[in-house]
């Protein structure tokens, strides 16, 4: 994981601050990591060698980039491409693809004890059952049980 800091240069995170995100994005970093630019396949419009900074690129004999050479001057220009070694690849923003924390730790779904007694071998809490079918479905939906509550498939 790497940053740009506010001047526009680039460095990877060190070891502290990796495990203290929060006060480095405080202080207007924009996380981002290399990501491919290529594609497997030859193509005669794609696989062209590409200049940037001043040393020429090429995707490989047997791969192509994944945009036109167009597009490749369109990303250098907004500064999201970045070689890596002999390679070129382009640089994907933490920010570009928006997320927050799953939180999907059932606590009060427990795997060795259940409230209701077990009848079979394979048997899944009733918390755990009610809680996938509400996810999934809406009020008034019809749910298929194949195995007809027995959870044993033959």
């Amino acid at each position: 994981m790497s940053e740009p800091l506010p001047d526009g240069s680039r460095r990877p995170l060190n070891r502290s601050e990796m495990h203290n995100l929060d006060s480095v994005l405080a202080n207007g970093v924009r996380l981002y990591r290399q990501d491919n630019i290529n594609s497997s396949g030859y193509s005669e419009s794609l696989s062209q060698p590409f200049e940037f900074e001043g040393k020429v690129f090429v995707p490989g004999p047997t791969a192509h980039w994944k945009t036109t050479l167009d597009g490749m001057a369109a990303l250098a220009k907004a500064r999201r491409l970045e070689p890596r070694g002999a390679q070129l690849s382009y640089v994907r923003f933490l920010a570009d693809f928006p997320v927050s924390q799953v939180g999907n730790f059932w606590d009060d779904v427990l795997l060795s004890s259940r409230p209701e007694e077990k009848q079979y071998v394979v048997q899944t809490s009733t918390r755990a059952i009610q809680r996938c079918i509400l996810m999934t479905t809406d009020p008034g939906d019809l749910v298929l049980d194949p195995t007809g509550g027995s959870a044993a498939f033959r």
